[in-house]
C-alpha cells in the first residue's frame, strides 16, 4: 500500500521525489501497527519533499534484529524539538499507535542533522 501511495506522490512531485527503499527480506511477515509506515512516509513527503526546493530523497529502511523490527524514514528538511509548523497530529498518531502495539517496548526517535530529518521506530516484530 505504501508503494502505491509513493507512486501517486511521484506523479504529483515528478522528479522532485525520489525514494530509496532498503527492505531486509528478514522483515517479511513482521507485524506492524496499521498505517504506521504510511504515516511516516506521508510526513516525510509533506514536511520534507514538498517544502524543499528541488525536492530530494526519502529513505525508507526496514530491518530486523532478532525479535525487534526497526523502521527508519529520512527526508530533507529541518526539525527542532518543540517546534512545529503543522498540527502535530502525525506525531501524536504515531505515538498512540506505538503504545497500542508495544507499550513501553516500542519507541520512536527523531534526529535532525545536516539538512535531513530521520524518524526511527523500533518495536517487537
Amino acid at each position: 500500500m505504501v508503494r502505491d501511495y509513493v507512486a501517486l506522490e511521484q506523479l504529483h512531485h515528478e522528479e522532485r521525489l525520489r525514494v530509496n527503499w532498503r527492505v531486509d527480506p528478514a522483515t517479511a511477515g513482521a507485524s506492524v501497527p496499521p498505517m504506521l509506515l504510511q504515516l511516516l512516509v506521508e510526513n516525510a513527503i509533506k514536511h520534507g519533499i514538498a517544502r524543499t526546493p528541488g525536492g530530494g530523497v526519502v529513505d525508507v529502511a526496514l530491518a530486523r534484529a532478532g525479535e525487534r523490527l526497526r523502521i527508519d524514514v529520512g527526508n530533507p528538511g529541518q526539525w527542532r524539538p518543540g517546534s512545529s509548523d503543522g498540527t502535530g497530529l502525525g506525531l501524536a498518531n504515531l505515538r498512540e499507535r506505538l503504545v497500542r502495539a508495544g507499550g513501553d517496548d516500542a519507541g520512536c526517535r527523531i534526529d535532525a542533522a545536516d539538512g535531513r530529518v530521520n524518524v526511527s521506530v523500533e518495536l517487537a516484530a
